[in-house]
Formats: structure tokens, C-alpha cells, sequence
């Protein structure tokens, strides 16, 4: 009879065993499913930040560059206008 009770209880241990198995890859699996999200989500934010900090720069090339259009067209205006209050002298 002990050898059953042992056998018993071995089998009950061995089948605890193969759930605790079971839950832990499961485990595995979800986690590394939520890794690869949580990668993929982070390398999306990381391109899209490169995407903008790109947009960023390039506005503020063109402003610089609209400022110095400004800059020589007011410079153009007030030499044409001096021009024209000599000639109307």
C-alpha cells in the first residue's frame, strides 16, 4: 500500500510538474510576444521622432532662408526708393 501511496503522490508531483511547465512557457510566450511589441512600439517612436526632428530642421532652414530673402528684398526696396526720391529732385 505505501508504494502506492508513493507512486500516488509521484504522479500527482510529476503532473504539477508538467502544468507548472505548461504556465511557464505560456509565460514565455507572452512575454517575449510583449518584448517584440514593446520593440516594434519603440522602434516606430524612434523613426518617427528621426521623421520630425528632420521636418524640425528643415523648417528652420527655410526660415533662415526666408529671412535672408527678406532681408535683401528690404535692402532692394530702400535702394530703389532713394533711387527714386533723387530722380524726383
Amino acid at each position: 500500500m505505501e508504494l502506492f501511496a508513493t507512486e500516488t503522490g509521484r504522479n500527482r508531483f510529476h503532473g504539477e510538474v508538467a502544468k507548472l511547465e505548461k504556465e511557464l512557457q505560456l509565460l514565455r510566450e507572452q512575454f517575449k510576444r510583449k518584448s517584440d511589441d514593446f520593440n516594434a512600439t519603440l522602434e516606430d517612436l524612434a523613426n518617427d521622432h528621426r521623421v520630425s526632428e528632420d521636418g524640425r530642421v528643415e523648417a528652420l532652414q527655410e526660415l533662415e532662408s526666408r529671412k535672408f530673402e527678406i532681408s535683401d528684398l528690404r535692402v532692394q526696396l530702400i535702394s530703389h526708393y532713394r533711387r527714386f526720391c533723387a530722380k524726383a529732385s
